[in-house]
């Protein structure tokens, strides 16, 4: 069973409720289209449920931090707010 941290405080409402999504999706500055090696470090992303998003690193795919939807869009604006990206 993977580890998780829920960090349930709510969600955001929107469009990106819906059902679970049925695949992890890997980040876009991750090299390459097939799986990530333990050499190179890869974030992967899941709707756990309309209310959790799920984040990963794929070379440690059994560790899952679940996020709520609002937590999760303070770490992008967080990170797009350090980063300028």
């Amino acid at each position: 069973m993977p580890a998780s941290t829920d960090e349930n405080n709510g969600s955001a409402g929107g469009p990106a409720s819906g059902p679970p999504d049925p695949a992890w999706r890997k980040s876009s500055h991750c090299p390459g289209t097939t799986e990530c090696t333990g050499e190179t470090n890869c974030v992967e992303v899941r709707r756990l449920s309309p209310d959790l998003i799920g984040l990963r690193d794929s070379a440690r795919p059994e560790v899952v931090l679940s996020l709520s939807r609002r937590r999760f869009s303070a770490l992008l604006q967080e990170i797009i707010d350090r980063t300028g990206h």
